[in-house]
């Protein structure tokens, strides 16, 4: 498939039958998900600033239309300031051809398909493949920590049945006393919830 953008919307040409925008959520609130494009467009949504909504996949889906180490780092799902609060439910689906990779200097990082999962939100049912990488400089007396993982860089809230398989490293250069995160599935856990969940790969 062919991927871009036009404004704030992302357009797919192909031929799978399915609208490539995510229109309106369904009669349960939530916004159904058929393929890369529907997904990226609802990771800008709720980097937008509306990181209570909620997506469910409805098929298997690969990313590689959307990043990957030749083109384009994924932009996680939810940050420090975008705290993603609602429920995603992969429905037993996999995310495939994940590929993060992420460089900040003197500030917080959260990678992975999602970033920042807050009390209160959901990721369940949700298999994903791929690369998640960081890299945090930090100088003197600054301050910056990184949230690595594969599902979600932080959790706060529930992570349930999931997996994660490939490849999950972080890199942290600091003067002063911060620290990296770094895990299979969840980078960090912070009073949150994490069951029947797995990672096969590297770390």
């Amino acid at each position: 498939p062919v991927l871009y953008s036009t404004h704030a919307r992302v357009v797919e040409d192909d031929s799978n039958g399915y609208t490539n925008t995510l229109g309106d959520p369904n009669s349960d609130g939530c916004y159904e998900i058929y393929n890369a494009a529907q997904l990226y467009a609802f990771a800008k949504m709720v980097n937008g600033g509306q990181p209570s909504i909620s997506a469910k996949l409805m098929a298997d889906i690969d990313l590689s239309a959307v990043c990957g180490e030749d083109s384009a780092s994924w932009t996680p799902i939810g940050s420090d300031s975008q705290k993603f609060t609602g429920a995603f439910d992969g429905q037993g689906h996999t995310v495939s051809e994940l590929y993060v990779s992420i460089t900040k200097t003197d500030t917080h990082l959260y990678a992975g398909l999602f970033g920042y999962v807050a009390s209160g939100g959901v990721v369940k049912n949700l298999a994903v493949s791929g690369v998640v990488k960081s890299e945090v400089t930090v100088g003197a007396y600054a301050s910056g920590w990184s949230y690595t993982g594969g599902v979600a860089g932080y959790n706060e809230g529930t992570v349930e049945t999931c997996s994660f398989s490939g490849s999950v490293s972080a890199v942290l250069r600091s003067t002063y006393l911060n620290s990296s995160y770094t895990g299979g599935v969840v980078g960090c856990n912070y009073t949150g919830s994490i069951t029947n969940c797995y990672h096969t790969g590297t770390v």
